[in-house]
């Protein structure tokens, strides 16, 4: 919760941070940090985000209504009970701008799965129910992009998996989103096309898609303020 600046709140899980006690000894708790973190001064850091991170947590706990009607999305495993919580904050009024959820377990080496079964089915069959969760119990328009933070390998290794690989694939879900296609140039598949003959080859920077999900939604924001020194290419038009 003490990452980023004043303005981001950051969560390790789907709720708030309860200490692992019952409510009354969590509001003692909360007043005893307080009183340990005072911020005492401009240059007094740890105090300041102390301080931000308990009032943020405040404000979601004093704002999120946790007797709402119930929530209609399917969620499950890892990733649909961080979709969950993020659909109550939708519902919510705090001021949210944007959210990221990480969701692990993508390195798959071996026993990967074939036909529609295994661990990649596994994992893609929570990321689908999560957005569709998502955009079934959002009150407000939303975007939501799918990237991973590295490729995987273009062919099977001898565990039945694949290896760390260079190019990858994003998935634009939402509001104003023109979809059912493919947006940016193919590289193609041909092992003369690949990288260093053997992954897909990066056609696309994905700072560019990013940046084009943040307009439309909000006050427009140049492009050095989301991602400084940042200067957007070929527009994609992937939304409205």
């Amino acid at each position: 919760m003490l990452l980023g600046d004043d303005q981001a709140v950051t969560l390790s899980g789907p709720g708030l941070p309860g200490f692992g006690i019952g409510r009354e000894q969590q509001v003692l708790q909360r007043m005893a940090l307080s009183q340990m973190y005072v911020s005492d001064g401009a240059d007094d850091w740890l105090g300041r985000r102390v301080t931000s991170a308990l009032d943020a947590a405040d404000r979601f706990d004093a704002t999120v209504d946790k007797d709402a009607s119930p929530l209609k999305g399917d969620y499950a495993g890892e990733f649909g009970n961080h979709a969950k919580a993020f659909a109550q904050l939708l519902r919510s009024p705090l001021p949210l701008a944007a959210a990221a959820i990480d969701f692990g377990g993508w390195d798959t080496h071996g026993n990967q799965g074939d036909n529609g079964k295994g661990r990649i089915a596994d994992l893609f069959g929570q990321l689908n129910k999560g957005i569709n969760g998502l955009l079934l119990d959002s009150p407000r328009p939303l975007r939501i992009v799918v990237m991973s933070e590295f490729g995987r390998r273009l062919r099977e290794n001898a565990n039945h998996g694949t290896d760390h690989g260079h190019g990858g694939v994003m998935f634009v879900v939402g509001h104003g989103v023109h979809g059912g296609r493919v947006y940016g140039p193919w590289p193609g598949l041909a092992t003369d096309q690949l990288y260093e003959r053997a992954d897909l080859a990066v056609a696309t920077d994905f700072r560019q898609v990013l940046w084009e999900a943040t307009q439309g939604l909000a006050p427009k924001m140049a492009p050095a303020t989301i991602f400084p020194g940042f200067h957007p290419g070929k527009e994609l038009r992937i939304f409205a």
